[in-house]
């Protein structure tokens, strides 16, 4: 989803919500003008954008923007904060449990593996352009079932991810990695923690043992190794 926009107004906050694509579509970076890189993070500098000259028709006030994200959403506000595009758009920021200095949530190419998904789709490979032409032609469902075969890093369901984008003569939202874009961030406050409840996502069947939390909570040590996703020996 891009750019599909919720406001509403709650305890004096008016809240917008934006959802961006985590497939081919939002980070599929060949090096091509019009292939460039980081589409869904330019698609939220425009959502960002559209905040500072309507937002006050709403009520809200746009010196007071705080961007909020969590989990790839708080990669996402990371990746903002860094980049020069989205500077003096926002004037706070929140991430919880996520960061773009991760090695899960930056890569610097996409290349290869653009290439590799256009073949999976039988769209020639001979040249990056062609690729991208005959991949502009596959409806969204396909391309996010034929995605799954693909594993991110650290087996990670997405394998697109914000990546270093070379000056085509278009704007360019992410010139470098992270680490070296926070040398020119300016003053803005950033708020970083975890949210509540973290682990609940790695753990293996919740629905079928349901129990499996309250145990853990009681005792942490013996159950860790049993019910995590990434560990199936019983031994520590």
């Amino acid at each position: 989803l891009l750019n599909w926009m919720i406001l509403r107004l709650k305890d004096d906050i008016m809240q917008k919500n934006q959802f961006h694509s985590k497939l081919l579509t939002g980070y599929l970076n060949m090096n091509l003008a019009g292939a460039q890189g980081n589409a869904a993070l330019k698609d939220a500098v425009m959502a960002l954008k559209w905040v500072q000259t309507e937002i006050s028709k709403f009520g809200g006030d746009p010196s007071l923007v705080t961007i909020v994200g969590d989990s790839s959403g708080s990669d996402m506000v990371s990746m903002l904060y860094y980049s020069p595009m989205s500077k003096g758009l926002f004037s706070r920021a929140v991430s919880q449990s996520g960061s773009s200095l991760s090695d899960t949530a930056f890569l610097p190419s996409t290349a290869n593996l653009g290439l590799k998904m256009a073949e999976a789709l039988d769209c020639p490979i001979d040249s990056p352009q062609s690729a991208v032409s005959c991949l502009r032609e596959v409806d969204s469902v396909t391309l996010a079932e034929k995605q799954k075969i693909f594993k991110g890093v650290k087996g990670a369901e997405n394998p697109f991810l914000p990546t270093i984008e070379q000056d085509l003569g278009e704007e360019v939202f992410s010139p470098d990695y992270p680490i070296k874009m926070m040398e020119t961030t300016g003053d803005v406050p950033y708020l970083m923690g975890f949210t509540d409840g973290e682990g609940l996502m790695f753990l293996k069947d919740p629905e079928t043992n349901p129990d499996q939390f309250e145990k853990i909570q009681e005792d942490f040590i013996p159950y860790l190794p049993v019910y995590m996703l990434e560990n199936e020996q019983p031994e520590v």
